[in-house]
């Protein structure tokens, strides 16, 4: 049986830790009370770190699906894994196989490639046409 791996077993430029600014550091922080972050309010307290590294899409659903879907059950990577995306999965997601178990645990999504630099532009544009900025 293969050991799954996790983000410690990889080399830490892969991570691009250069270009991550830490909200605990100064200069987070700075950046942070001057930015508009009413999503990052509503998407905390449901954030949870990414259990497996194949696994990011999962991850990102189940902080999505309590923060967009809140019910009396909290969902977790576990769960969703276990009971959803099992099934869709081997050794990691793709975009399109991600989109289906969303819509299976009631959330929709569309799926857009980043094939140029306009690719910021569109997605503030999608989040204004959706009146979340």
């Amino acid at each position: 049986m293969s050991k799954l791996c996790s983000r410690n077993d990889f080399p830490r430029d892969l991570w691009y830790s250069s270009l991550i600014i830490p909200l605990s550091s100064s200069a987070g922080k700075k950046l942070f009370s001057t930015s508009y972050h009413k999503c990052y309010d509503c998407l905390n307290p449901n954030f949870e770190p990414q259990e497996q590294v194949f696994f990011c899409g999962v991850a990102c659903a189940s902080i999505l699906q309590n923060t967009l879907l809140p019910s009396e059950q909290k969902w977790n990577q576990s769960n969703i894994y276990s009971t959803v995306a099992k099934a869709h999965m081997s050794n990691g997601i793709i975009l399109s196989e991600l989109a289906t178990v969303l819509k299976i645990c009631g959330l929709s999504s569309i799926i857009r490639y980043c094939e140029d630099q306009t690719i910021e532009e569109r997605f503030r544009k999608d989040l204004k046409e959706q009146n979340i900025l």
